[in-house]
């Protein structure tokens, strides 16, 4: 049935559903960043570097298998059983398919890439690929519902187990066969929790013309996460056929520990936001508000946190990963200001599907995917820096392209646009030139473990007292959804508190976070649909990077 709720009923599942991202995020991430770093000690590159080639098409396979259809259901208005079980069941035959055609290909890759070792790793992470199939179908349904918190538990239990299982498995001396198991039990863990808290069972309703109505609009979100696969694993793929899987492991190191960041930083808006967007299609007003605040909040998180990165860098490599991975400092310093481009314009792809506008987000897609492309054939053999620099630059070309198709939709002004993020960005770059200053002078002769423990506090105050003098509002707005998404009692104040009319300017303390001004009545400083936008990309990666 057609989906529309009361102001009250959506913020308040919106809010909730905003905290168990944020669990789901922090929970997982912490544990999965814990485990990769004790497998990081126990591991060599080469072993990280075989594993990432191997993940390339394993993650290949896994998008063939979804084929868009978990996007379509989250998205479709109207929704029935013959829907999800044709979803269902597709995956289920794609999935046996295509893991039997990765196992037969395995060999003949590895000789293509001439790594020996691929062969098998490939054969036994193919059993990911069906299994994966079996979970695509109940997570659209539980996100769809805003069931986060039953995906954030599936999500934090699968990681304890197959991060425990991967690290006993390291120090029994399995080598690249520790992350094999890691990948696995993790997979199969999060399958059987998935299946434990979902209440959609399959059944046998299967029609074509459900197929059609959810190829209809899956089609083209298949081809933009192709696309996106494409631009996002290219260099994997290139570095690992031109420098070596040892090149490979470091430059897939430095990448898996900012993508865990942007993860972290981003992912919990951009999940909320595809359905609490797509629930508000038909309300642009309160579609604007609420994708103004969150890219309000993306920056304000985002960037001082790659910053900070890209400055002790050096100090985090030495300290957490050890000397033997210091050759992917400059690739992490590289890639994490490409972070902050990504972060900045994490929704506008989220906007656009939950508008149905699907061609639009594939063309997005595709000129991103073409420019990553070239790039990083021109730059792979100049080494794995230039890759990520490629990368990088690439980000900040898409950005204004990307903050034009937001602009579109919603209508802001570009002055707005950089007002809004003027403060947070203004505010990092202040803090990561204090820490620079004070890591190569104050504090040259200071250990790596001491100048961390000393300059990120700093940092952290130096980056609030700076944004509270620049924009008071921001400020109480980022203290506001902190509050919001990690404490109960404040998710259900906001969830049930008065929506009347409020004046919201950038310098009022009404201004909060994103998900508790859903459906409010006020504006912004250039009026009522205008607020700031950037560029985004699909959020959709869980393969493992």
């Amino acid at each position: 049935m057609p989906r529309h709720e009361p102001a009250g009923g959506l913020r308040q599942r919106v809010l909730r559903g905003g905290m168990w991202s944020v669990a789901e995020a922090l929970g997982s991430r912490i544990i999965t960043t814990v485990v990769f770093l004790l497998l990081a000690r126990l591991l060599d590159p080469e072993a990280f570097g075989l594993v990432a080639l191997a993940l390339v098409f394993v993650a290949l396979t896994r998008l063939l298998v979804d084929q868009g259809f978990g996007s379509a259901i989250v998205q479709r208005q109207q929704l029935t059983k013959a829907h999800l079980d044709t979803a269902f069941w597709t995956s289920i035959v794609l999935g046996l398919l295509l893991g039997a055609l990765l196992i037969a290909l395995s060999h003949p890759l590895a000789a293509l890439l001439d790594s020996p070792g691929l062969a098998p790793v490939l054969q036994v992470l193919a059993s990911v690929v069906f299994i994966g199939s079996l979970t695509s179908t109940a997570t659209a349904v539980l996100r769809r519902d805003f069931q986060f918190h039953r995906l954030a538990a599936r999500k934090l239990a699968g990681a304890v187990i197959g991060g425990v299982a991967g690290v006993a498995a390291a120090l029994l001396g399995a080598g690249v066969w520790a992350l094999v198991v890691q990948a696995v039990v993790q997979t199969v863990v999060g399958t059987v929790m998935l299946w434990a808290v979902t209440s959609y069972r399959p059944g046998l309703t299967v029609s074509r013309s459900a197929f059609r109505d959810l190829f209809g609009f899956s089609n083209s979100v298949l081809g933009m996460t192709m696309l996106n696969f494409l631009s996002k694993r290219s260099d994997d793929l290139l570095i690992g056929a031109v420098l070596g899987p040892t090149a490979l492991g470091l430059y897939s190191v430095a990448y898996r520990l900012l993508n865990l960041m942007n993860e972290v930083l981003t992912r919990a808006v951009e999940l909320v936001a595809l359905s609490a967007f797509s629930r508000l299609q038909h309300d642009l007003a309160r579609l604007n508000r609420a994708y103004g605040e969150a890219i309000r909040t993306s920056a304000a998180l985002s960037a001082p946190s790659f910053l900070l990165v890209l400055v002790l860098a050096p100090d985090v490599v030495h300290v957490f990963l050890g000397d033997q991975w210091l050759a992917a400092v400059p690739v992490m310093q590289a890639l994490s200001l490409a972070g902050i481009a990504h972060a900045l314009g994490a929704t506008t792809t989220t906007l656009l599907l939950s508008q149905g506008r699907s061609r639009t987000a594939l063309h997005l897609t595709t000129a991103t995917t073409v420019l990553n492309v070239v790039g990083f054939l021109v730059a792979v053999s100049w080494g794995i820096v230039a890759v990520a620099l490629a990368h990088t630059v690439r980000a900040f070309v898409m950005l204004p392209v990307s903050a034009w198709l937001s602009r579109r939709i919603l209508g802001f002004r570009w002055r707005s646009w950089l007002g809004h993020l003027a403060p947070a960005l203004g505010s990092a770059v202040l803090m990561a030139g204090v820490v620079e200053v004070l890591r190569r002078f104050a504090m040259a002769d200071a250990g790596a473990p001491t100048r961390l423990l000393v300059l990120v506090p700093l940092a952290a105050l130096v980056y609030a007292g700076a944004l509270r003098l620049l924009s008071p509002a921001q400020f109480r707005a980022l203290v506001g959804y902190a509050r919001t998404v990690l404490t109960r009692g404040a998710v259900r104040a906001a969830a049930t508190e008065e929506t009347e009319p409020a004046r919201d300017a950038p310098e009022r303390p009404e201004e909060a976070s994103a998900l508790a001004n859903l459906g409010r009545r006020d504006g912004d400083p250039d009026g009522g649909a205008q607020h700031e936008q950037g560029s985004g990309r699909p959020s959709a990666r869980e393969d493992g990077r």
